[in-house]
């Protein structure tokens, strides 16, 4: 709430370091130890 549009910016930037690196990792690791609940997290994080 009343969040500046640097702040979202910024946010927004952190979450797409984190988004390559969550792929990156899950291509590692070839999807074998993927968890959904991991990706609901992320996904709830960012978007909030």
């Amino acid at each position: 709430m009343g969040c500046s549009k640097l702040q979202i910016r910024m946010k927004e930037g952190v979450c797409e370091l984190l988004f390559m690196k969550f792929w990156w990792i899950c291509l590692l690791l070839h999807i074998r130890n993927f968890r959904s609940e991991i990706l609901v997290i992320f996904v709830v994080y960012c978007c909030l």
